[in-house]
């Protein structure tokens, strides 16, 4: 007995009102004819229209190295037909990346479908993802409803918080994906569907593997191709991308004039962990933006949990680089703020030329208050690579001057070990 199955369709010829597609009769890998199919064009523009996704590649913000290789993976998997699990904190933005892979896969012009497993009520995620036939269970819309599978042929399905989806439903997930096909809930009949799976999660599912909480074999189809995104305080080096994006877009929002940040605010928000990722940054912005009332926004403006977390932060990573780090026989420095001097600093560029100095300093150019106020941002940012071009960007110096004064610093004798 020979076995057939149709392939993807794709669109030959829209014509007053019409649109002609083919969807191409396969067996195994091979074409043995073609299926023609006439619809309305204005209904299946209508559906592609509706599920559209809200982001694209473009819309991946950021400059650090770890976001360079996922943009660079993301490009490379995008036109494979292979699941995605997208894994990542809560606020690292799954759904962008899932969009991204979609908006970039020879699929783009089919429907982008997005579910939060974890938003649907238990009894309804079955009805919800298969949809559901008349008189299925009480309520049941007449004539039935497809379900987020069909919504999705021919397009990407996205589920979200794939970890909260119950067991029970799990099996029938990964016949849909093996087969290709789902049964609507009150239903006897398959209906073929043509979809990407993409899954996403902020859980651990080997653990609930070993729970016995999430099948193994269905975890082994979703993960097909991982794609791991780093939570923002292991890419700081992003929040200035990031902040210039959130300021305009509540600026344009809020029909504001100019919006500067005060050197005070910019230093808290580089120091701040950031446990809610590029979304709490998000939401910061616009609380900041909300809470000022002239053109700069102070650090009083952000919210108080990272101001409270800063501040906790500054006095145990201080205490800890001057006992651990400073020569014994230098006195304890005191906690310094930034000066005046760096109060005009634009937070979404450069330095400005109060804080550019491109001379070699000496031992008789720095003075104490520098000194203070860069041993102080080495406590916070730690004194690697990135520690020092954070420190330098938080004082508004370059990084060519800031290794010219940790030159000068290392003379005077203020570290055990050279600091280079």
């Amino acid at each position: 007995m020979e076995t057939f199955h149709l392939g993807r369709a794709f669109k030959i010829l829209d014509l007053e009102g019409l649109r002609w597609e083919g969807r191409p009769i396969m067996e195994s890998e091979d074409i043995q004819g073609m299926l023609l199919l006439l619809r309305k064009a204005n209904k299946a523009n209508n559906r592609n229209t509706q599920h559209k996704p809200r982001f694209g590649l473009m819309d991946i913000r950021g400059t650090s190295r770890a976001i360079t290789l996922i943009k660079e993976k993301v490009q490379r998997i995008a036109p494979t037909e292979l699941s995605v699990l997208i894994r990542g904190e809560s606020g690292t933005g799954k759904e962008l990346f899932a969009g991204a892979i979609h908006s970039e896969s020879f699929r783009r012009e089919g429907p982008f479908v997005a579910v939060n497993c974890a938003a649907l009520p238990e009894n309804l995620i079955e009805s919800e993802l298969f949809g559901y036939e008349d008189g299925a269970f009480t309520g049941a819309r007449k004539g039935g409803k497809p379900g987020k599978f069909e919504q999705a042929n021919d397009g990407t399905l996205f589920l979200d918080e794939i970890g909260e989806m119950p067991l029970s439903l799990q099996a029938k997930l990964l016949r849909a994906l093996q087969f290709k096909e789902i049964e609507r809930v009150g239903g006897t009949k398959p209906v073929s569907v043509d979809i990407r799976l993409i899954a996403a999660t902020n859980k651990p599912l080997e653990q609930m593997i070993e729970e016995g909480t999430f099948r193994e074999d269905l975890y082994y189809r979703l993960n097909v191709i991982p794609l791991d995104i780093p939570p923002l305080r292991e890419r700081i080096e992003d929040v200035t991308v990031l902040l210039e994006l959130f300021t305009k877009r509540v600026k344009f929002n809020k029909g504001t004039g100019a919006i500067r940040w005060s050197a005070e605010a910019l230093n808290a928000i580089y120091k701040y962990h950031w446990p809610g990722n590029i979304r709490e940054l998000e939401n910061a912005v616009e609380y900041a933006v909300s809470m000022n009332v002239s053109d700069r926004i102070e650090i009083s403006c952000l919210p108080e949990r990272i101001i409270r977390s800063v501040q906790s932060a500054s006095q145990s990573q201080a205490a800890t680089l001057n006992t651990r780090t400073f020569n014994s026989k230098t006195p304890m420095v005191k906690q310094p703020t930034l000066h005046s001097s760096n109060s005009d600093i634009t937070p979404l560029n450069g330095e400005t030329k109060k804080t550019r100095d491109e001379s070699p300093p000496t031992a008789n150019s720095i003075s104490q208050e520098e000194i203070e106020a860069i041993l102080d941002a080495l406590a916070q940012y730690g004194t690697t690579t990135k520690g020092k071009e954070m420190a330098a960007r938080t004082l508004g110096i370059s990084r060519a001057t800031m290794y010219r004064r940790l030159k000068i610093i290392n003379s005077l004798g203020y570290f055990k070990e050279e600091i280079k």
